[in-house]
C-alpha cells in the first residue's frame, strides 16, 4: 500500500530509546529497510524481527537483509499443508458460530483461545530462528521433513481440538 511505504524510516526510528527492538510481521514496506540496517549498524537498536520483506520470496537480485541482531523468519514460516487447510476451515467455522449463537461470550471465548495459541506459536517460531542464527545456521522455512510445522503448530491444533470439545 503506497500510504504505508516507509511509515517507519529513519525519523521513527530515531525517536525510539536506545536499545529497542523492531518487529515486523505485518506488511513489506511499512518499515524502512535500509534505515533499520542503519539504526542496527550504530548500535541504535538491540534487535530486529522481519517476517515480511520488500521482495518475496528473496533471490540473488533481491537478497533477504543480513545484519548483526536481525532475524528474517520467511513469511510462511508457519505453513504446511495442514496448516492451511486449518486456516480456511477455522473462518468457515467462525461464521458458522456466529450464525449459530446468540452467545457472543463464547464466540469471544472461541476467538481469543484461538488467538493465544496463534501468539504463541508465533514467539516459538521466532525463538527457534534466532537461535539457529544465534547457532550461524539459516533460518528455515518452519517446516519440518514430514511437510508439517513440528511442535507449534501441534500445539495449535490441541488448542484446537480442545475448543472444540466444549463446545
Amino acid at each position: 500500500m503506497p500510504e504505508t511505504r516507509g511509515l517507519i524510516g529513519a525519523e521513527e526510528l530515531s525517536r525510539l530509546p536506545r536499545g529497542a527492538f523492531v518487529v515486523n510481521a505485518s506488511r513489506a514496506g511499512l518499515v524502512d529497510t535500509g534505515a533499520l540496517l542503519h539504526a542496527l549498524e550504530e548500535g541504535r537498536l538491540a534487535g530486529a524481527a522481519l517476517d515480511v520483506l520488500d521482495v518475496e520470496p528473496p533471490s540473488a537480485e533481491s537478497p533477504a537483509p543480513v545484519a548483526a541482531r536481525l532475524v528474517v523468519n520467511p513469511h510462511a514460516g508457519w505453513y504446511s499443508r495442514r496448516a492451511e487447510e486449518a486456516v480456511f476451515r477455522r473462518a468457515a467455522e467462525a461464521v458458522r458460530d456466529v450464525l449459530e449463537s446468540d452467545d457472543v461470550e463464547e464466540i469471544k471465548a472461541k476467538t481469543d483461545a484461538l488467538q493465544a495459541a496463534f501468539h504463541k506459536v508465533s514467539e516459538q517460531i521466532y525463538q527457534a530462528a534466532a537461535e539457529q542464527q544465534a547457532a550461524g545456521q539459516p533460518a528455515g522455512d518452519g517446516a519440518s521433513a514430514d511437510g508439517s510445522a513440528g511442535e507449534a503448530e501441534e500445539e495449535v491444533v490441541d488448542a484446537e481440538v480442545v475448543d472444540d470439545e466444549r463446545s
